[in-house]
């Protein structure tokens, strides 16, 4: 406050009252009111000072606040541009979902078109089931009447059989051990007459407790052995010494690929109604002991494989199945003892990336190094051993099945010339083949089959032409050949079948 102060009460005077105007009381000489007002004035100073201060840092903070301002703008102003481009985007986004709802509706109308297609077919597919079910009712009833009359007939027979079988029941030689014996005589000869079928073949089961040098059995005895039921398919053959085996005299075991020799291992021959060839017990030839050998280890591998998968439970349930499911089986047991790599081959060692392994059963005998045979069959060989011939590629189809052509694959119609390009190398746009490697088991295709069977009479036919010109020594060394050698060969080989085909 500006004034004089009273000593007495404190009230603040103005400098020119001589006397307090409360209490009365003089008033400071006017020395000290002039130091008391002089000492106020600098108060004010101060004071006034410190206001000018926050004067001046109160317009510093307006400068800033103006910046920021500013700087808010041109943000504002960005922020306007990136939402007229955000709403630039989201109507082009738009219109594209638009298109997308078009291509929508109309793949849903498609897909109602399918599902009514579909239905129509399950209910086709269940009226053919329906007439087939009832078909096979009326059958199963027809074949019981036949079979209930074929029951009456064999009871009506069975008194006459057994007392026709007590009347001549007699023993009788067991044929094989009596062939063994003296396969020239002529008790040989009436015994082979008069023994049952079954009996010639030397059965590969022994039985218990009985001399190996016991020659002669009873017909109890030789209803009490017990052979597979294959064996009794089994054609004996007598030769010109008098003496019986299982094939001709001038037969010789096949050299085949490997699925060919499972189907006859576990099926025979029909053309020259050898085998099974599991029943074979021997190879008369030194050509046929080795082949044999060798097929039978690579058969046994495959069996053993089937068997610990819990595919089959015997050897003689292979030879009950079917014959596609044979084929199924043994392309899951090959599959597992010729395993792909990581980079889908099968053989890492292989120098020809076309080669089969189903073509050389023996290759694939001598691969697993068989021991089966003695040592003096089974002499090591100079040739280097070949690894195994592959597929390009096997394709998964919806029966669970890999085979080496797409479910929806057909032999193409092709020139010749390509042909010889698909038979040795492959189909580069299929991913198929090489073609001389697609088993013909597996082509169910009519036509499909009629093209394979003419591509294959073709190049067998050029194939043979080159080997016969010393060309080339293999169908494999053809697969080797560079590009320009192999072309060069189908044309040399082509002008010479031409003729030939004209003359003819």
């Amino acid at each position: 406050m500006s004034g004089i102060p009273c000593d007495g009460c404190g009230q603040w005077n103005r400098p020119t009252f001589a006397r307090c105007s409360q209490c009365k009381k003089a008033m400071v000489d006017d020395k000290s009111k002039v130091k008391l007002l002089y000492d106020q004035l600098l108060v004010l100073e101060s004071s006034f000072a410190k206001l000018g201060g926050v004067a001046n840092f109160v317009a510093d903070d307006d400068d800033i606040v103006e910046t920021e301002m500013m700087r808010l703008r041109m943000d504002l102003e960005a922020k306007k541009e990136q939402c007229e481009a955000l709403e630039l985007n989201l109507h082009v986004a738009k219109e594209a979902n638009e298109l997308q709802m078009q291509d929508f509706n109309v793949a849903q109308e498609a897909w109602r078109a399918a599902a009514y297609e579909s239905r129509i077919i399950a209910e086709r597919h269940a009226h053919e089931l329906r007439t087939w079910e009832s078909a096979m009712a009326s059958e199963r009833a027809i074949h019981k009447v036949e079979v209930d009359h074929l029951k009456a007939q064999i009871q009506r027979f069975q008194p006459q059989l057994q007392s026709k079988s007590n009347e001549h029941s007699r023993p009788h030689v067991d044929a094989s051990t009596a062939v063994a014996i003296n396969p020239s005589s002529h008790a040989t000869k009436r015994c082979l007459k008069t023994a049952p079928e079954t009996n010639l073949l030397p059965s590969s089961k022994r039985r218990r407790n009985a001399p190996a040098d016991d020659t002669v059995v009873t017909s109890s005895q030789a209803n009490e052995q017990t052979l597979p039921p294959d064996e009794a398919k089994t054609t004996c053959f007598e030769w010109a010494d008098g003496s019986v085996h299982p094939f001709p005299e001038d037969w010789h075991f096949p050299s085949v690929s490997c699925q060919d020799m499972w189907l006859l291992w576990f099926c025979g021959d029909p053309v020259t109604q050898v085998g099974p060839f599991r029943l074979l017990s021997e190879i008369d030839t030194k050509h046929g002991k080795q082949l044999f050998c060798k097929c039978k280890h690579v058969m046994e591998k495959l069996i053993a494989i089937a068997m610990d998968a819990k595919w089959i439970s015997s050897e003689d349930e292979i030879a009950r199945l079917a014959r596609a499911d044979l084929v199924a089986l043994f392309v899951k047991a090959f599959h597992v003892l010729i395993p792909r790599g990581s980079d889908g081959s099968r053989s890492p060692t292989s120098t020809d990336t076309t080669l089969d392994a189903r073509k050389a059963t023996t290759k694939l005998a001598a691969r697993l190094n068989t021991r089966a045979c003695d040592d003096d069959m089974l002499a090591p060989s100079r040739k280097r051993v070949v690894a195994p011939i592959v597929p390009g590629q096997l394709f998964q189809w919806s029966n669970g099945l890999r085979k080496p052509f797409p479910e929806d694959w057909r032999f193409p119609t092709a020139p010749l010339e390509d042909l010889w390009v698909f038979w040795f190398r492959g189909d580069a746009k299929t991913q198929v083949g090489p073609f001389r490697l697609l088993p013909a088991l597996h082509i169910d295709e009519k036509r499909g089959k009629q093209l394979y069977n003419t591509c294959l009479f073709l190049i067998s036919k050029l194939i043979a032409i080159a080997k016969k010109a010393k060309w080339v020594s293999s169908a494999n060394k053809i697969a080797q050949l560079p590009s320009d050698e192999f072309m060069a060969l189908f044309s040399k080989a082509f002008d010479v079948l031409l003729p030939r085909a004209h003359s003819e």
